[in-house]
């Protein structure tokens, strides 16, 4: 399987599916009133940008209120937390014993582990009810999670209509959003032709092929934290893949593909919030 892609499936993995557009130094420039985003530059965020963000990390963390934090906030953070430390220690094994970490691995791993303390302490201050219910739901995101990528290329009327009603609003952070729009740009044929047509192409598998890339983009837009550089999913890939430490999932993205590719992946984003607006899927 390609490297990239890869990435982006651990990305939503890690995320429970959640993601969000923020190349914070304007790298990107959106025409928003032509039909096509035009770019003037995109370039790989240097090293003291990385740097700059890592440092950034440990004071996010302090800030971090699980008590005021929405539900499925939460449940993310379970995702990639998990219950005890030694389940999280358990969780690093498998890529330590691969390779040697690297000095931002280490740190953001420290790091890491002292968010994922902060979650111990909010989870310890749970009456038995609302840590049961915490389990209880957790294991029915995951489930959520399955539900449309089940045969996803195989298209189901009832699937559509239920993947187009959540698209209806916008979508929001749940597993079920980027699980909805993935499932639409796979299966639903004439979501597919319109968006080609307003994309300017006839060229169908082109937006087939992107779904998973455009499901990671549109997912950041609705849940900006989870793809942000100092959020406790992108540092716990950043333990698995050395390139994405110190990065937003989007600088991330954009920093393998062309400035033009990722124009058109943005485009068919903007494309699909127009959709949206327009009612398209009610």
């Amino acid at each position: 399987m390609n490297k990239k892609y890869l990435v982006i499936i651990l990305f939503v993995l890690a995320l429970g599916l959640g993601f969000f557009f923020n190349i914070q130094d304007n790298k990107v420039s959106i025409a928003l009133d032509s039909e096509v985003i035009s770019v003037d530059a995109i370039s790989i965020p240097n090293l003291d940008i990385k740097k700059q963000n890592i440092d950034n990390i440990n004071t996010i963390i302090e800030q971090e209120d699980f008590s005021k934090a929405s539900e499925n906030s939460r449940l993310v953070t379970f995702g990639v937390c998990n219950k005890s430390i030694n389940e999280l220690n358990d969780a690093f094994y498998q890529f330590e014993g691969l390779k040697e970490l690297t000095e931002e691995q280490l740190l953001v791993k420290s790091r890491l582990i002292k968010g994922c303390e902060n979650w111990y302490e909010y989870t310890n201050t749970l009456s038995k009810k609302d840590a049961d219910h915490l389990i209880e739901e957790r294991k029915n995101t995951i489930e959520q999670n399955k539900y449309f990528y089940k045969n996803i290329e195989i298209p189901d009327d009832s699937k559509i209509n239920e993947a187009r009603s959540i698209m209806a609003t916008g979508g929001d952070s749940s597993n079920l959003t980027g699980g909805a729009l993935s499932y639409l740009m796979t299966s639903d044929s004439d979501f597919i032709s319109e968006v080609a047509k307003r994309q300017g192409t006839t060229d169908l598998n082109l937006i087939r092929q992107s779904s998973t890339a455009v499901m990671g983009l549109y997912s950041c837009k609705v849940d900006p934290y989870s793809c942000s550089a100092n959020s406790l999913q992108m540092m716990s890939l950043c333990i698995s893949n050395e390139v994405m430490c110190g990065l937003s999932y989007n600088q991330y993205y954009a920093s393998t593909v062309t400035p033009n590719h990722y124009a058109d992946m943005m485009n068919i984003i903007r494309i699909i919030e127009a959709m949206i607006q327009q009612g398209y899927f009610n």
